[in-house]
């Protein structure tokens, strides 16, 4: 799709799934994107696929409505997969969003078998034809970048987006707390 195509289409995004898998700091890299699908489209529903390890992070920073938490070795099994599958055909998104940190092919496949109309990812592994939008790789190779190709290609300023949502003192000391005796971090 050209890029004058792709924002046509925009005006009729309600419903968007994230498929955001991997790790702490992938996720946090990945916020941007999220604020900016939040600020600029009147979304009736955000779904986040999400790793157990993203999972305290996209339910204390992200405006999301449903997460979906992908246990270990989740993809190991066609009967998950099938099951995946339903869901994504119930939940009936109007686009699907991966990131650069997504290589797996059953993600690919997943994004493809939901039948979104706006499906946007990248050619990594040569699995771009999984997307109708396919995102250029650009010469950054800072991960935070790359994620703000995904704004630049909806119409969008990256630089406008690239901010953590503030949360009140308390809050933000009981996320940290949270993360430290989840994960062992400390400040």
């Amino acid at each position: 799709m050209n890029p004058e195509e792709i924002i046509k289409q925009c005006h009729r995004i309600k419903k968007v799934l994230i498929i955001k898998t991997n790790l702490l700091g992938d996720v946090l890299n990945f916020l941007p994107v999220v604020n900016f699908l939040d600020a600029e489209f009147k979304l009736e529903w955000l779904g986040w696929l999400v790793t157990e390890t993203g999972y305290p992070v996209v339910k204390e920073l992200a405006k999301v409505d449903e997460i979906l938490v992908l246990k270990n070795r989740f993809f190991y099994s066609w009967k998950n997969l099938y099951c995946l599958a339903k869901w994504l055909k119930e939940k009936k998104p109007d686009l699907i969003v991966t990131s650069p940190q997504e290589e797996c092919g059953l993600i690919s496949t997943l994004a493809l078998l939901s039948r979104a109309p706006l499906r946007i990812g990248y050619n990594l592994r040569r699995r771009g034809w999984f997307f109708n939008i396919v995102v250029p790789e650009g010469s950054s190779l800072r991960r935070v970048e790359r994620n703000g190709e995904i704004i630049r290609l909806l119409g969008g300023k990256p630089e406008n987006y690239f901010y953590i949502p503030r949360a009140s003192l308390e809050q933000e000391q009981e996320f940290f707390k949270k993360l430290e005796a989840e994960f062992g971090l400390a400040e």
